[in-house]
């Protein structure tokens, strides 16, 4: 097999066909043997591999029999890959689920305690680790798994009621926020995403809330079912306000607006209304 980083060169024997996950395993189960390794190293995945080498390298008394113990205790506890393979950690919305429900030990599994931050680890380090150090039997780790992919599939039925929700509507989304926070779902709003930026954090605070909420599914359609009501009452009083106005423009005009439209996320009226109101706004400015 190739190898990948530099530091599978340097590997001591004993530890045959570690990767960069049983290296972290490694990292922290020689801290908690209390070996002394800098945490400062253990950001990237290349200089943690080299410092744990070099310090397993300096206690030259560890025999290679020692070493595949290390190897033999890992891999008797690694959850099978094919337990976790319907986590997308290209998911915000999952992630940040997953993470949680680690962090509040609620499958019996929880982070594993080290010498280091992990939130410099990357979220799937961070999960595989939680895993992988546990002390609760392999068959216990499984059974944790499946409770939480059941958990999330159980939490994204919610999703076919939020169909509604355009991601590229900004006003629509700060409007969908708005109501969140003055609804009875606002207490389970998480803290990091109380004051979002873009369209993505503001849906993931719609979402991530339902889904910390602990509400059942029933509940949870009924609020929907209300929130989309009140959008739709809202947009049928503004639309009501429209009037229709026909101009003739050339083809070169209309391809213009509505590629100026496309860019700003608008319709082709919405676009104009704020064209016009930009002039007058400068006009009453002179």
């Amino acid at each position: 097999m190739a190898l990948r980083f530099d530091w599978e060169k340097r590997i001591p024997a004993g530890l045959g066909g570690f990767d960069s996950r049983a290296m972290l395993w490694l990292w922290c189960r020689r801290v908690a043997l209390g070996y002394s390794l800098n945490p400062a190293f253990v950001k990237d995945l290349s200089t943690r591999a080299n410092h744990l080498i070099d310090s397993i390298k300096s206690h030259d008394e560890e025999t290679v029999r020692q070493l595949e113990e290390y190897r033999d205790e890992y891999f008797a506890a690694r959850l099978d890959d094919s337990e976790s393979k319907w986590i997308d950690y290209r998911d915000d919305r999952l992630v940040r689920w997953l993470l949680e429900m680690l962090e509040w030990n609620s499958v019996g599994i929880s982070f594993a305690i080290s010498n280091f931050d992990q939130s410099v680890l990357t979220p799937r380090a961070r999960v595989e680790l939680a895993f992988d150090f546990s002390q609760v039997p392999l068959a216990g780790k499984a059974q944790a798994m499946e409770r939480l992919r059941k958990t999330w599939s159980s939490l994204i039925e919610v999703d076919p009621n939020l169909a509604w929700v355009d991601v590229r509507d900004e006003e629509q989304c700060r409007w969908l926020v708005d109501v969140i926070k003055d609804s009875e779902l606002a207490p389970w709003i998480h803290a990091g995403l109380q004051s979002p930026v873009n369209n993505k954090e503001r849906y993931l605070l719609v979402v991530n809330t339902l889904d910390r909420s602990g509400w059942p599914l029933k509940a949870k359609k009924l609020v929907l079912r209300d929130i989309k009501s009140k959008w739709r009452r809202k947009k049928s009083k503004e639309e009501g306000k429209k009037v229709q106005c026909n101009l003739n423009v050339d083809s070169a005009t209309k391809e213009g607006i509505k590629q100026l439209a496309d860019d700003r996320k608008l319709k082709m009226g919405e676009l104009i209304d704020a064209l016009v109101a930009k002039e007058l706004e400068r006009k009453r400015n002179r």
